[in-house]
């Protein structure tokens, strides 16, 4: 589940599972006053579904604050500080860990909901988010910045149902190819040893699928997503890799939405993700180490 893990700390959505702006991004509610200024505050919680068989798992939060500045129309600015917070338990290598709050990227965005209508009743709306290397593995890894894109096209299907597809796409922006990874072994007779490698930075990442919403009544729903996840990292001659690589990840969740008021939803759900090209096993869809479960909190002030 470590893959699983890496996709929550550079979601910043999304998280390993796709799901579209409909779920990922409840916080285009204008209620709540006159003010132009909002504020809101976003927690993912996430974890395995299969325990390490040493005991508890770890669990692993992505959280912000939005402070937003709502414009004419669909359109607002927002700065969101990003934190992570992981409980005490055992990691994915069964090795125990004590609490830890570390400060992830801070970032800038401009959002147009209504950036387009289309053609069969269809909605586009637009999110352009520029990412500063704030937290301590961007400054890792020699990051300048990161440029993101979120594009959804959304329909109502009838009363109650609506699909929607969205595409993100994410650039990286390194001052250079690769970066010195060390790191501190943790199980075996090495536990405890420095060690240490050179990897190959990151270039792009690509997010896209499908997501379909069924709505009960107003405070509950449900939701079903299908995605591909596609990365790449640079070309190296430092670490012998002449060539860039790249990864394909699907992934599958379903979704209960919670929507308990304009200040408070809720979405619970059961994501499954893994590479589609792996030379040491296929692709199965439910395998039990490929799972995670995890709750979406939005709280609007």
């Amino acid at each position: 589940m470590r893959a699983l893990k890496i996709s929550f700390l550079t979601f910043l959505l999304s998280a390993s599972s796709f799901a579209a702006t409909s779920l990922y991004d409840r916080n285009n509610n204008d209620r709540g006053g006159w003010s132009p200024w909002k504020v809101s505050y976003f927690n993912l919680a996430s974890r395995p579904m299969e325990n390490p068989d040493e005991g508890r798992a770890q669990i692993f939060t992505y959280n912000y604050f939005s402070i937003d500045y709502k414009l004419s129309g669909g359109k607002k600015y927002s700065i969101r500080p990003v934190f992570f917070y992981e409980t005490s338990g055992f990691d994915d290598y069964g090795a125990y860990q004590k609490p830890k709050a570390e400060i992830g990227d801070i970032y800038v965005q401009y959002v147009d909901y209504d950036l387009a209508y289309l053609p069969g009743d269809v909605s586009l709306s637009g999110q352009f988010r520029f990412h500063l290397p704030t937290s301590k593995q961007s400054k890792k890894v020699n990051q300048i910045a990161m440029v993101e894109g979120v594009f959804t096209f959304e329909k109502l299907l009838a009363k109650m149902w609506s699909i929607n597809y969205e595409i993100r796409p994410k650039y990286y922006i390194h001052s250079q190819t690769s970066y010195l990874n060390e790191f501190t072994y943790t199980r075996g007779s090495r536990a405890g040893q420095q060690g240490g490698s050179v990897s190959q930075n990151k270039e792009y990442k690509l997010e896209h699928g499908v997501e379909i919403e069924r709505k009960f009544n107003k405070l509950f729903g449900m939701a079903l997503s299908v995605g591909m996840e596609h990365q790449g990292w640079h070309a190296s001659e430092v670490n012998g890799r002449p060539e860039a690589r790249h990864t394909d990840d699907l992934n599958v969740a379903i979704a209960g939405v919670f929507d308990v008021s304009y200040r408070a939803n809720f979405i619970l759900s059961v994501e499954h993700s893994a590479p589609v090209h792996n030379a040491r096993r296929n692709y199965k869809l439910g395998r039990g180490d490929e799972m995670g479960v995890s709750l979406l909190t939005f709280v609007r002030f």
